[in-house]
């Protein structure tokens, strides 16, 4: 388990500037595992930043537990999304 604490709106853009501080990120690319969809997982970092942006006055706090991140060109899965509303 690891925690991340990041302002957002994210871009795609603030996401690769910002891979290497991702905990956890060199375990998305161990062998003999294939190549990690780190484009899906950016995508999915940056609309959840825009999901909180734009409902900011009525979103407390949001949390993805877990998130697997599948091999490169299958996406992601989000699993428990939660978000708690003020």
């Amino acid at each position: 388990m690891f925690r991340m604490i990041s302002f957002f709106p994210w871009t795609i853009f603030h996401f690769n500037n910002n891979v290497p501080e991702i905990p956890r990120l060199p375990h998305l690319h161990r062998f003999p595992r294939p190549a990690a969809d780190l484009e899906a997982l950016a995508q999915v970092i940056c609309q959840v930043g825009q999901i909180t942006c734009q409902w900011q006055e009525q979103i407390a706090e949001m949390e993805i537990n877990p998130l697997f991140v599948l091999p490169e060109g299958s996406g992601v899965i989000v699993r428990d999304p939660l978000a708690a509303l003020r």
